[in-house]
């Protein structure tokens, strides 16, 4: 999507981002062999887009051009403390149309086995209502292709119809997934529940590897070896936009690299902290420290 941040009214910066490519592109910055799939229009800025993620070292092969529709938007305002707020146009967007457009049967073949497919509960959030079961049925078929599957619980109120469909989707997902990453705050707020209760729930998972972000305070990791909690320095953030999508880059990095889990832990936290002291979601390569 383009990104209109907000910087002091009513001057703005033109960027883009998203929470799946912001991972993305992170992933690709400590040189993995990174795919992005989406849809985006053939207009004018969605071709400088499909441009400039080939500069970024995302590779495009995955990326349906739409005929009818194009990019969405959205707006981001930070407040003091780093902390966002979002407004969307999203609601024709190219991507919303991907399952309904794109030859899925035909991309489910340029996978391989040990492939991994990452995704967010944005990734179904932003779906026409008739896409979602497209999706659901095309990471289904990925699993049983020996695909592994990882998952960040982003939660965005304002782009599902309700709490309990948003909700009904996550349990929908939860069984097929390998490696879960989710925020503590969007557990509490998809279940209405306390963070020790959600804790609690989410240690009970049968789910190979759960890394647990609790914002700058925490992140808890269970494994089959174990639960272990990380405690980290407080960094000051000048925008959190991308902190958990570059923590998970920074996690899956190290994992993809045969790292363990708890050196995983580390590599995300080391990525996140540096991205947070600059504006915007796509921090460049040479404002950050990559091992």
């Amino acid at each position: 999507m383009l990104e209109v941040k907000i910087e002091q009214y009513p001057k703005a910066r033109f960027s883009y981002g998203g929470d799946a490519y912001n991972s993305a592109y992170y992933l690709a910055l400590q040189g993995n062999n990174v795919y992005f799939m989406s849809s985006i229009g053939s207009d004018k800025p969605s071709q400088r887009l499909l441009q400039q993620w080939k500069k970024d070292g995302v590779k495009t092969d995955f990326v349906h051009v739409s005929k009818q529709k194009k990019l969405g938007l959205y707006c981001i305002e930070t407040d003091s403390s780093g902390e966002r707020s979002f407004s969307y146009w999203r609601d024709n967007s190219a991507s919303r149309y991907f399952f309904l457009e794109a030859d899925t049967k035909q991309l489910l073949t340029q996978f391989n086995r040990g492939d991994w497919f990452y995704f967010s509960l944005i990734s179904l959030a932003m779906l026409k209502e008739q896409s979602r079961a497209g999706f659901i049925t095309f990471i289904k078929a990925l699993r049983q292709q020996g695909v592994s599957l990882a998952f960040d619980n982003n939660y965005r109120p304002e782009l599902w119809e309700s709490q309990a469909l948003a909700c009904d989707y996550l349990d929908q997902v939860l069984p097929l997934i390998h490696m879960y990453l989710p925020s503590v705050a969007d557990e509490m707020a998809l279940r209405d529940a306390t963070q020790k209760s959600v804790l609690a729930q989410l240690s009970a998972l049968k789910i190979a590897e759960i890394v647990v972000k609790n914002g700058a305070d925490s992140c808890h990791l269970y494994t089959s070896s174990g639960h272990y909690r990380y405690q980290f320095e407080s960094v000051v953030a000048i925008d959190s936009t991308a902190a958990g999508d570059s923590f998970n880059a920074g996690y899956i990095s190290a994992r993809l690299n045969k790292k363990s889990a708890q050196a995983a832990v580390e590599s995300g936290c080391q990525l996140a902290s540096q991205v947070i002291k600059h504006p915007g979601a796509i921090v460049p390569a040479d404002k950050l420290t990559l091992r």
